[in-house]
């Protein structure tokens, strides 16, 4: 069971749902919702295209210029593998999914010469294993919220 789940507390939701005392509260759009229309999602450009080629440098440019971040969605928790931290579970080779991330934005910081920061969104559930995991590697870590004070350095990757 993950450090963060409460089961007590749990216990407690799911027994004020049942009785009604406790609606379902979803953060739905107001109105309609209607899939997209033809034309709104264009596909990519076909390979050696000159729209291909227009993306690419443009693409290529904003990296020379350090204009580039890469965001990881690391909320989840993996239920599906066994419980625990999705982005932490080892996928090949004794690395996870984070790490495969921070590898691919070192490999572009090294090919474009500018720096490719990484930015993990993670949730209660995984923050601080995360945190922990990370820190023990010596990666620089940035915490970045409300009242978190702004890093004194360039880190590896924000919180």
């Amino acid at each position: 069971m993950h450090p963060a789940f409460d089961p007590q507390a749990f216990d407690v939701l799911v027994a004020r749902l049942r009785s009604g005392d406790l609606k379902e509260q979803v953060d739905a759009p107001r109105g309609p919702v209607e899939p997209p229309r033809a034309g709104d999602i264009r596909p990519l450009p076909a390979p050696g295209s000159p729209e291909e080629q227009s993306a690419r440098a443009l693409g290529e440019a904003a990296l020379r210029r350090g204009e580039v971040a890469c965001v990881v969605v690391a909320g989840g928790a993996a239920t599906r593998f066994g419980g625990g931290v999705k982005g932490l579970v080892e996928v090949l080779d004794g690395r996870s999914f984070i790490d495969f991330k921070r590898l691919d934005a070192l490999a572009a910081a090294r090919a474009w010469g500018q720096p490719v920061p990484v930015a993990l969104m993670t949730s209660a559930l995984t923050h601080g294993e995360i945190l922990g995991t990370l820190e023990s590697q010596g990666v620089k870590v940035a915490v970045l919220g409300a009242g978190a004070p702004p890093p004194p350095e360039a880190p590896e990757v924000y919180l």
